[in-house]
């Protein structure tokens, strides 16, 4: 059924783009140029559809064996548009901010590694895959600003399973596609031989990484629903989401990949950056950005005074700043619709801090407050709270990434 669709749309194509003028990507290729390395070069996939049109549209410039000759130049499975200057879904024509959104990255993307020689917002041309992501749609796009026509596929939301979120949280199903082609990194403070700092609440002990932990896997399974990679790079393999006030407090955690977490500070900070950057370096290619996410519980002493959540970036990054100015403003902006009055003293600021300095993505280094203070209890006791403080950063990431 789907084969015989996508025939129908391919000759779709075939007749709307001679039709008007449709223009494709014409292409050099260099030496030792397969098919597989020029769809690669400009982050298509070698997939039946691609191949199929793009061997319709060079039919005359193949040889016998159906390869590529270094002294031609290629027809793309990819379409042009004339951009109009306003906006990707005014110039396709059509209302699919998530699409819209695939569109601008790929672009994006294209120029970043040289493929495309311009910014699609300096020389105003778009180009638009004909088949592309992983199938999740199929959209028949014509002419320009004229006569266009669309006929898709839904997007395919996945379905994805994270045994670390707990048993009745380890489902997970997308519900969009807004962090699309981000991957984040997240990152509890302490854990291991390590609790960090211990409040106290009627003869309980409150472990910092406990509660940083339970927040950062609420936190990982809102941005996964939004379509986000995520890796969790402190793991605990019993304590998943946990619904209860007082946490029980446990020693063995581990990171990604099953190492030991070590009781020396310098080398449980090094680790999580090389796990980090390791990660960053296997997965760079295409749209792919990457942010590194620390969470954390203060204890610094502050008397009766309750402490706002508040965001570190590294000096110097314009971006970790661009993202901490966002997460303050959405949560401030929470706190001001939930609670009217209260005020808010959160605050942005570098500081040099090991994970700061040391990853290669940027990094938000996020202090939830004061776990010896009696009113900043509430914000990590209550299951309501640490999902609402999850809910939040959510939003917030949404808020800078998804422009």
């Amino acid at each position: 059924m789907i084969n015989a669709y996508l025939s129908v749309l391919f000759l779709f194509f075939l007749f709307y783009s001679n039709l008007f003028g449709q223009e494709h990507p014409l292409v050099e290729i260099k030496d030792g140029d397969g098919l597989d390395v020029l769809f690669k070069r400009y982050l298509i996939s070698k997939s039946p559809s691609n191949t199929q049109l793009f061997r319709e549209l060079n039919k005359n410039k193949l040889d016998a064996g159906g390869g590529l000759i270094l002294s031609k130049k290629y027809l793309l499975p990819i379409f042009i548009y004339d951009y109009d200057g306003k906006s990707i879904r005014s110039t396709l024509n059509i209302q699919d901010y998530d699409y819209a959104l695939l569109i601008q990255h790929y672009n994006e993307s294209l120029s970043k590694t040289g493929a495309k020689p311009s910014d699609f917002r300096e020389d105003n041309k778009l180009w638009v895959p004909v088949y592309e992501f992983e199938k999740e749609r199929v959209l028949t796009l014509v002419g320009k600003g004229k006569d266009t026509s669309q006929k898709a596929i839904k997007p395919k939301f996945r379905t994805r399973t994270f045994p670390i979120l707990g048993k009745e949280n380890e489902i997970v199903k997308e519900r969009t596609h807004r962090l699309g082609g981000i991957t984040f990194h997240l990152v509890t403070g302490h854990g291991g031989p390590d609790p960090g700092a211990i409040g106290q609440k009627d003869g309980n002990s409150l472990h910092e990484d406990e509660y940083a932990y339970d927040i950062i896997l609420r936190l990982g399974k809102k941005l996964i629903q939004h379509g986000a990679d995520v890796h969790f790079i402190v793991q605990d393999p019993n304590d998943g989401i946990r619904d209860e006030q007082i946490l029980n407090n446990s020693y063995d955690e581990f990171y990604l990949g099953g190492s030991a977490i070590p009781p020396d500070q310098r080398q449980r900070l090094q680790k999580r950056a090389n796990i980090v950057n390791n990660l960053f370096h296997k997965k760079q290619f295409g749209n792919q950005k990457h942010h590194v996410v620390v969470i954390h519980v203060d204890s610094r002493p502050t008397g009766k005074k309750q402490i706002d959540i508040f965001f570190y970036y590294a000096q110097g990054s314009e971006k970790g700043k661009k993202i901490c100015d966002s997460l303050l403003e959405t949560i401030e902006a929470k706190y001001h619709k939930a609670q009217p009055g209260r005020g808010y003293e959160g605050s942005v600021s570098t500081r040099n801090l090991y994970m700061l300095n040391n990853t290669i993505p940027p990094v938000t280094f996020i202090e939830l407050g004061n776990i010896k203070n009696f009113r900043d209890q509430q914000r990590i006791l209550l299951p309501t709270n640490r999902q609402a403080i999850a809910n939040w950063l959510c939003d917030g990431y949404i808020k800078v990434f998804a422009k």
